[in-house]
């Protein structure tokens, strides 16, 4: 993903999960951004597919796409 989106998706929450909404300032761990539809699933890394999450909402996100 190139340093634009990133800036963008990251813009875009202002510093909030945005699955639970939990600041990043509340976290120890850094917010990734994560693929609302799964890359598996042929999801695309485009700015309406990505948010950025919390460590723990993208490991729940990740342990039910799995189960697919």
């Amino acid at each position: 993903m190139d340093a634009t989106l990133e800036r963008l998706v990251r813009d875009r929450a202002d510093g909030r999960c945005e699955y639970c909404r939990l600041p990043q300032a509340g976290s120890r761990a850094p917010f990734e951004i994560d693929h609302i539809i799964a890359r598996k699933h042929r999801g695309r890394t485009v700015a309406g597919n990505l948010a950025l999450s919390c460590v723990y909402c993208n490991a729940h996100r990740r342990d039910l796409l799995d189960k697919c």
